[in-house]
């Protein structure tokens, strides 16, 4: 009686549990099918280091493609920004995939690239010139343009808190002092800014760039973590229309399980925008791209649309990972 009990109360729960939406196997195979037809030798890499055991050894010989003499990254690592010239936003974006391979500081490429980034230093107004205007000459996304003008506060937020993390991440390779000078910089900005100024995706990104990075004081830590789980939760649409790829959406907040805001978010939010995802994937094996710049240069767009759909369906598939849904 007693066992026939057990396994009928089993069964109820089991019927009664909601069933958690996964991506198919096909869906996929479709993904990676894109990535290796379409997608840079770097993103092969990618993808064949987190699903398929490839060695951290075979994404770095990709991603030194990428690195010039100075140190700083350039040729299109960043697929809007065509130009062979290196830059201190491309540099970010190399370190922080030295980071997600768990390079140490001892690595050539890493020390390179922390010594571009203090060569680039501006001292006098603290502030790092994110792209060199020549790097325009090359073909690039229009927004570019803006965001060189206006956009980036003098480069202030976006890219200060950002290298800050870098700094942090590899402190043994800055001088002493020089990661806490700028990150006290840093944060008295994101202090003094009113919660309801503080929802930009690419700030928030910045912040939380610098909240993740080993070696930061606890201090620091205390007062990013305190603030973005206080304000990221009021800043996410309860609208899946609004989740795009560049939104303050649920996954791109906490895009794993272990993120440090996912315990802040409606877990039926997160739960919503996991099956969102999977159910917005496209016919070719990616996701639409929430921008274009098919009017600035159609012909450098559909190269760099097919390099950015490969290298985010990554991105896609790492978190359903990490949230069980492959």
């Amino acid at each position: 009686m007693f066992t026939f009990t057990y396994y009928l109360l089993q069964h109820i729960l089991f019927e009664t549990q909601p069933v958690m939406k996964k991506l198919s196997e096909t869906s996929f195979k479709k993904a990676r099918s894109f990535i290796f037809e379409h997608g840079r030798i770097l993103d092969q890499r990618l993808f064949e280091f987190h699903f398929e055991g490839r060695s951290s050894e075979a994404v770095l010989l990709a991603l030194k493609i990428y690195q010039n003499e100075d140190g700083g990254f350039g040729k299109a690592l960043e697929p809007d920004l065509r130009s062979p010239l290196s830059t201190v936003y491309t540099t970010s974006q190399g370190l922080f995939i030295l980071r997600e391979l768990g390079i140490p500081s001892q690595h050539p490429m890493v020390g390179h690239a922390i010594q571009y980034l203090l060569d680039q230093y501006d001292d006098k107004d603290s502030i790092w010139p994110i792209i060199p205007k020549k790097a325009l000459e090359s073909p690039h996304a229009g927004h570019w343009d803006d965001i060189i003008e206006k956009e980036f506060d003098d480069f202030f937020i976006n890219m200060r808190a950002g290298l800050a993390g870098h700094f942090w991440h590899y402190v043994d390779l800055v001088p002493k002092g020089f990661a806490s000078m700028i990150t006290e910089e840093v944060m008295h900005t994101f202090l003094d800014t009113p919660d309801e100024k503080l929802g930009w995706i690419f700030d928030l990104w910045s912040y939380l760039g610098l909240m993740n990075s080993e070696h930061l004081p606890m201090l620091f830590h205390q007062q990013l973590f305190e603030k973005l789980r206080r304000v990221i939760p009021t800043k996410i649409s309860t609208n899946p229309k609004d989740w795009t790829m560049m939104s303050v959406s649920p996954l791109n907040m906490a895009p794993t399980p272990q993120s440090a805001m996912s315990m802040y978010i409606d877990p039926q939010l997160i739960e919503a925008n996991l099956k969102y995802d999977i159910e917005q994937q496209l016919d070719d094996g990616t996701w639409s791209l929430d921008w274009s710049w098919e009017q600035d240069d159609p012909e450098a767009w559909k190269v760099a649309e097919k390099e950015w759909k490969a290298h985010l369906a990554i991105g896609k598939l790492k978190t359903l990972h990490a949230y069980g849904r492959l």
